[in-house]
């Protein structure tokens, strides 16, 4: 069976401000650096992304057991186990649009799907979106910015979890309409919302006070500044499938904190033993505290905490990973997706970390080669650095398999060094 047409589209050609990553900058441009709302046109994203694009996300991700957890179904205003299973037993078939889709599921009902962690389940939604973030890396060079992808869709009306707002995380979110209808955000200040509603509670069910909101509404292929700082509400009365990228700006403190829960620490908790009793963890954290070269260790976990963001351009998870090995012929990095070195001789590669114990050099020597932007076959890599052909092709598999490169198309391949 051939791929869906959204699956072989060509993956986003850049140069400058020409690129992809032009939108980043007119979005920033339009809402003060991501502090206003603001609405942006965004033709150019119709060579890349459409419905087909999203169909073939759901039918990849409605096959991973893992998806349940991330997915949020809701018929008529409520959610239900049954609805939920209803999708997940039933995917939109090949060729079958969004809207037709939830129609046949659904009837004439409002339904909203909506859909977590969607990069994990599309390559080409993933490589679209590292391409328009690109310049957050110029604004936040140690790599302490989240990436995430939330897919929504259907005809169901106000949001389900009311006029809110999001507290606790210091993010921005871009939405991007891909239709066919427009859609609609209400948004208010925190000021505006107590006076309107007397405090600063969410209000989870209609009437909202829509007459002091500011409205905005986006059609098909434009994208949406939110600073969800503010309350907002979206209204969907149209079906229409839209995409939000979340840029979440990691504080010290969350990064100090996963830092620590990746030093190893002794398990000492006995499966027998009685549960207040069952170990000396504090023990445990003094011994750590204690230790000469702790802030050495911290220092260097920093530091792979970042290059594993960095190299996977940001995003929370991955697509799956490819069963099938390299393909024969010449292969190159992802544009979009950099090889990052770690400490400790570790390299980075789409969120995966990559060692070659005692043969660290030859890992970063390949991986140099292939961080060009030209298509190297294994045996030119080989012939190019002295490493052994054996060693060659272990590296460029395990690349491959994690998604870090493409393969070249069909025809001759010019620019190969």
């Amino acid at each position: 069976m051939s791929a869906p047409a959204a699956e072989r589209r060509q993956p986003p050609q850049t140069s400058g401000a020409a690129g992809l990553e032009s939108l980043w900058h007119a979005c920033a441009a339009a809402s003060a650096m991501f502090e206003r709302h603001a609405v942006v046109p965004a033709p150019q994203l119709q060579e890349h992304l459409d419905d087909a694009t999203v169909v073939a996300l759901l039918r990849r991700a409605l096959e991973d057991p893992a998806v349940r957890r991330m997915l949020k179904v809701t018929v008529d205003g409520a959610q239900s186990t049954a609805a939920t299973q209803t999708v997940i037993t039933s995917p939109p078939h090949e060729g079958e649009s969004t809207r037709a889709w939830t129609r046949r599921l659904f009837g004439t009902a409002r339904v909203g799907v909506g859909l977590n962690g969607a990069q994990r389940w599309s390559e080409q939604l993933s490589r679209v979106f590292a391409e328009i973030m690109t310049p957050v890396w110029e604004h936040c060079p140690h790599g302490w910015v989240e990436l995430r992808l939330t897919l929504f869709l259907g005809n169901y009306g106000f949001t389900d979890g009311g006029a809110h707002r999001d507290v606790g995380h210091p993010e921005r979110v871009v939405h991007l309409n891909l239709g066919p209808a427009p859609k609609v955000f209400h948004t208010w200040t925190p000021d505006a919302f107590v006076a309107a509603t007397g405090g600063l509670d969410a209000v989870r069910l209609p009437p909202y006070p829509l007459a002091s909101a500011r409205t905005a509404v986006f059609g098909p292929y434009e994208l949406y500044v939110l600073n969800v700082s503010d309350f907002h509400v979206a209204d969907n009365d149209e079906h229409s499938v839209s995409v939000a990228v979340e840029m979440i700006r990691r504080t010290p403190a969350e990064v100090l904190a996963e830092v620590a829960g990746r030093l190893a620490l002794p398990s000492r908790r006995a499966a027998a033993g009685p549960f207040l009793a069952a170990g000396d963890e504090a023990g445990d954290v003094r011994r750590l505290l204690a230790e000469p070269d702790l802030a050495s260790r911290i220092a260097a976990s920093v530091e792979d905490l970042a290059a594993r963001s960095r190299s996977n351009a940001g995003f929370q998870g991955s697509p799956r990973r490819r069963a099938e090995g390299a393909p024969e012929g010449a292969v190159r990095r992802h544009p979009t997706y950099p090889l990052v070195r770690g400490t400790g001789g570790a390299l980075y590669a789409r969120g995966a970390a990559l060692r070659l114990p005692g043969e660290e050099s030859e890992l970063h020597a390949v991986a140099d080669v292939l961080a060009s932007a030209h298509w190297h076959t294994p045996a030119e890599i080989a012939a190019a650095t002295g490493v052994a052909p054996t060693v060659v092709d272990g590296v460029v598999d395990a690349l491959w398999r994690v998604g870090a490169l493409e393969g070249a198309p069909s025809g001759p391949i010019g620019g190969a060094a």
